[in-house]
């Protein structure tokens, strides 16, 4: 920036303007000693300035270097900020982007602004009456001179708040990766209108690269923070569920194979009702075995996406027929089938229907008194009174009898490796690799619907789901 001087006389051959009677004389023309002592202090003013400004910019680089907390070194920018802008407010917005990619600025450094203004600016959208909401709209440094002369900010709550605090003129600068990604905004507010100078603006630019570089790198450590704790987890949530899977796959065929020994001897022996009782044992843990394989599958194919297409299928018949299973294998046990659907079907998989249903009764089984039956019941649920069978939905539920869902498992309930072993009513039964409810939900939500599980008012658990109607019911 080019440096202006105050007048100076004549000397030597320096040629400016003085007064007509000095040149008519013919006398040596001197400097002015009062006007070269005001330019002299004004120069080492400027150069004092511009020699701070730059002290200022070059120690917050270094700071970079170090290994200072983020948010202390985006204090230190808006600080900086004020300071290079000669201004008496100051912010620090960043980006935010919800899963839906909904993008607003979140207020996360302010300086000298009242709690009811960091309530009210705390989160900003784009729109057309604050600078940062212009800024973020065109991605351009937006800067308003006098708030007052802006016709769209007359009568909003914007202004009203900028008036409360003393606030005239604002700058907003957006922040922004060296690939162009937007990372945030940098403001400074003046208590008067202004309009910063092009050095000013120069030197922001400056504070604004550096402060976009940290927050790209504080961001992008942060972000390879949580890949590597998301993989530390997965790590350790594999070795559980192999150590799991080893556990609930081995413990079922040794006792299969210690069967088959204690086999032979009752039919040594013509022991038929123990011979009865081994082919029961042995068909419950081939069961076990079969189910933890099947659970397996499913996850494996739901994270693979390699779910084929839905077709039209009717859950009360799917639960008919798992409950006619599950009464052959466990003859003692009442399971009472209750059909309320009135044959409306639901775009699914038979198998991946069955295979909820066998694991709810599988844990009703475990967890209920053998001497009370279980209910299985398919209802139509209209979302409305005058509702289609487009806009309905049929619901299954798995009712039992059992000592209900403990509080210190519902919120986990539908998580993998949840289990509740000590809860069964069926000694060592219970235990399992905890994969079946995680399955169910997983499989539930792959065809839009949803599943929920509550204690009964009367005693026991009700495991539900839903799942949207097809066209119209079979004939």
């Amino acid at each position: 920036m080019a440096t202006e001087f105050l007048p100076r006389t004549k000397q030597s051959n320096v040629s400016i303007e003085t007064d007509a009677a000095e040149q008519d004389s013919g006398d040596d023309y001197r400097l002015d000693p009062v006007a070269a002592a005001q330019a002299l202090h004004d120069t080492e003013l400027l150069l004092q300035t511009q020699l701070e400004d730059a002290r200022l910019l070059q120690e917050l680089s270094a700071r970079l270097i170090e290994q200072h907390g983020a948010q202390d070194l985006y204090e230190q920018f808006v600080d900086a900020a004020m300071t290079l802008m000669h201004a008496q407010f100051g912010t620090m917005q960043m980006l935010r982007e919800d899963e839906s990619g909904h993008q607003r600025l979140e207020l996360i450094v302010h300086r000298n602004f009242d709690p009811e203004s960091v309530d009210f600016w705390y989160w900003i959208e784009a729109h057309e009456t604050t600078s940062c909401g212009i800024a973020m709209i065109t991605g351009e440094r937006s800067i308003i001179e006098d708030l007052e002369a802006v016709p769209s900010m007359q009568g909003t709550r914007d202004l009203e708040m900028f008036r409360r605090e003393g606030i005239a003129a604002v700058q907003s600068t957006p922040l922004r990766s060296r690939t162009g990604r937007s990372l945030g905004m940098i403001s400074t507010h003046w208590s008067e209108p202004h309009y910063p100078t092009e050095r000013e603006l120069r030197l922001f630019d400056i504070l604004a690269r550096q402060a976009a570089d940290l927050m790209e790198q504080r961001q992008d450590m942060e972000l390879l923070q949580q890949r590597e704790a998301e993989l530390r987890s997965a790590l350790e949530a594999r070795n559980v569920f192999l150590g799991l899977v080893s556990h609930e796959l081995r413990t079922p065929i040794a006792i299969v194979s210690a069967n088959v020994e204690l086999m032979r001897r009752a039919i040594e022996r013509n022991d038929t009702e123990r011979l009865t009782d081994i082919q029961h044992e042995m068909a419950e843990n081939i069961d076990r075995t079969s189910r933890t394989v099947d659970n397996m599958l499913a996850l494996a194919r739901i994270e693979a996406g390699t779910i084929s297409e839905a077709e039209p299928v009717l859950p009360a018949r799917l639960a008919e027929g798992v409950a006619a299973r599950h009464r052959r294998w466990n003859p003692t046990r009442t399971i009472a089938l209750i059909d309320n659907s009135s044959l409306h079907p639901v775009l699914s998989h038979a198998d991946h229907i069955e295979q909820v249903l066998d694991n709810l009764l599988s844990n009703a089984l475990k967890y209920s008194d053998g001497a009370i039956e279980i209910e299985v019941i398919a209802v139509v649920n209209p979302s409305t009174d005058d509702s289609s069978a487009d806009d309905s939905w049929i619901t299954a539920h798995v009712r039992d009898r059992g000592p209900g869902i403990p509080d210190d498992v519902t919120r986990a309930l539908f998580q993998p490796f949840t289990r509740g072993a000590e809860h069964a009513t069926i000694p060592g039964i219970g235990i399992g690799i905890g994969l079946g409810l995680n399955v169910c939900r997983r499989l539930i939500e792959v065809h839009h619907g949803r599943i929920w599980a509550e204690n009964r008012p009367d005693g026991g658990a009700d495991f539900a789901f839903s799942l949207p109607a097809a066209a119209a019911p079979f004939d």
